[in-house]
């Protein structure tokens, strides 16, 4: 996929942005003016290989809610929804053969849709448990897209299994709202609030249920086409693992330059920055992003004082280390430590 946007920040497909365009459209507001103030365009949105930054998927979420007076959008964002507007992984989700396959296929290919985040399909005895949440700590909690998130699952079950099924259980990571009626009325079932992830909850048995409608021949060649995208990503990935992997390895000693670097990986200078380019990444964000993980590995795993973390980070002291770990997570080290760190 690529990307109008330069920079290595989380990003999401601009097809989950289609989603707001069209609720927007049915609830008679003209959309294109907030596209606008984020520098999108109608035509950028039928391009399912465009990609823009999570930061602004969260503001058109949280701006839409407002604009549309819905404080409860992530339930009502999938209400006659088309999921083929979700491009490839719309049509590969309705055309699996099986609730298995289509939980499969959505959580194997989704990181080519939406970075930094975590799905997981946990199979217990007698439910099964559908995960998600952003792993990005620098991007600001969004309640909608947590709720959309479950809700997708919710309303795409509903549209096989019909309106009347429900859930065991729902959790989500945000507090409780002050009028809760709108969970129950919505997804009819008892909903957990403060959790660790968002959760959805149902019976082990819709596993097996047979999707009718699916095409078996039509699902393998979106699979394929699916598993060319991911291979592109994984080629993006594998660079940037292995600079920081370098740079992770030598940064105690000395910050290696972008000339050691590529020396290290047996390529010239010019052919490692076209690469990182074509790859829509720079030099010096993968440095700050490496030291971002390693101050987190070292405030959460040990107790390393932060003046030690901060020479190990390759900073020049302790207050130039403070500022970058702040403006990273918007806290401190030391309210970081409080919360992730070895005494909880």
């Amino acid at each position: 996929m690529n990307s109008s946007y330069k920079g290595n920040a989380a990003q999401i497909s601009v097809a989950f942005a289609r989603v707001i365009f069209r609720y927007l459209q049915r609830h008679g507001i003209d959309p294109k003016p907030l596209l606008a103030t984020h520098g999108l365009t109608e035509d950028l949105l039928r391009q399912d290989d465009q990609l823009i930054p999570m930061t602004v998927f969260l503001a058109l979420l949280n701006q839409t809610a407002s604009m549309a007076n819905d404080p409860f959008l992530g339930l009502h964002i999938y209400e006659d929804m088309d999921f083929t507007d979700l491009g490839l992984l719309g049509y590969a989700m309705l055309n699996a053969t099986t609730l298995s396959d289509y939980w499969q296929a959505s959580i194997r290919y989704y990181n080519v849709y939406q970075g930094e985040s975590e799905q997981k399909l946990i199979i217990k005895e007698d439910c099964v448990e559908f995960t998600y949440r952003i792993t990005d700590t620098s991007l600001p909690y969004c309640r909608h897209d947590s709720e959309m998130s479950i809700l997708f699952d919710i309303m795409f079950l509903r549209q096989l299994l019909g309106d009347d099924w429900t859930p065991r259980a729902v959790h989500f990571q945000h507090p409780a709202p002050s009028e809760t009626d709108e969970y129950q009325r919505v997804i009819q079932a008892p909903v957990v609030f403060n959790q660790p992830t968002n959760k959805l909850i149902v019976e082990r048995s819709l596993l097996d249920f047979a999707i009718t409608s699916a095409d078996q021949r039509l699902f393998n060649v979106l699979k394929a086409s699916l598993e060319t995208l991911q291979s592109r990503l994984h080629t993006k990935s594998d660079l940037e693992q292995t600079i920081k992997d370098h740079i992770a390895h030598t940064i105690a000693d000395e910050i290696p330059n972008v000339e050691q670097t590529a020396k290290q990986l047996h390529m010239s200078v010019r052919t490692l920055q076209r690469r990182l380019s074509d790859a829509n990444l720079t030099y010096s964000e993968l440095i700050d992003e490496t030291r971002k993980m390693l101050a987190e590995q070292y405030l959460e795993e040990t107790r390393l004082p932060q003046t030690e973390i901060a020479s190990l980070l390759g900073y020049s002291g302790s207050k130039a280390f403070y500022r970058a770990f702040t403006r990273w997570h918007g806290v401190t080290p030391q309210d970081y430590r409080k919360t992730y760190g070895m005494q909880n």
